[in-house]
């Protein structure tokens, strides 16, 4: 109950108002999928390498249906190509990614080609443990770029974090 006299304004009034429609706003613009939300990212298994040994990792990407994402490469420069990066560990080299062939994409309405990944597919690795390599457990750490789409729009492009497992076996006497 306002005190006599005093008037509310018409902002006054809206305020109340306006804070419940930005937490409706807010609280469903939450809810909204993301890029993470439709895709994730893991290594498949660990590795074992002996000191000087390569062997190959790879990475487990998983699409749910109805999305896409870029392949690497993709088919325009404008376009956010599939990533994966391997972050430097000393005595640890990572070679070139190796991504799968993309499947070709054109959108209803759209003359473009587009080189896409959907469903589940790997991404391979080569890592060789150098001579420098310490036995035992090491987590390489890794990150996958890629904007995940569905056939109308797309999500901002994302970052997410992968592990890959490395046990060095000591070597035999």
């Amino acid at each position: 109950m306002r005190p006599a006299g005093m008037r509310l304004s018409a902002a006054g009034a809206l305020a109340p108002a306006m804070l419940l429609l930005g937490a409706v706003a807010g609280s469903a613009w939450a809810a909204m999928p993301t890029g993470k939300d439709v895709v994730s990212v893991r290594a498949v298994e660990a590795l074992s390498l002996g000191r000087g040994a390569t062997d190959t990792a790879r990475v487990l990407v998983t699409v749910k249906p109805g999305y896409h994402v870029q392949a690497n490469p993709a088919a325009a420069d404008y376009l956010v190509a599939t990533q994966l990066k391997v972050k430097a560990l000393p005595g640890f080299k990572a070679g070139k990614p190796l991504y799968p062939k993309g499947r070709v994409l054109q959108l209803e309405g759209s003359d473009e080609k587009l080189s896409t990944f959907d469903g589940s597919f790997e991404i391979r690795v080569p890592l060789k443990a150098g001579k420098t390599a310490r036995p035992g457990s090491h987590a390489l750490a890794a990150s996958l770029k890629f904007q995940a789409c569905d056939d109308k729009s797309c999500f901002a492009p994302v970052t997410v974090p992968v592990q890959i497992e490395v046990r060095v076996e000591e070597p035999r006497k």
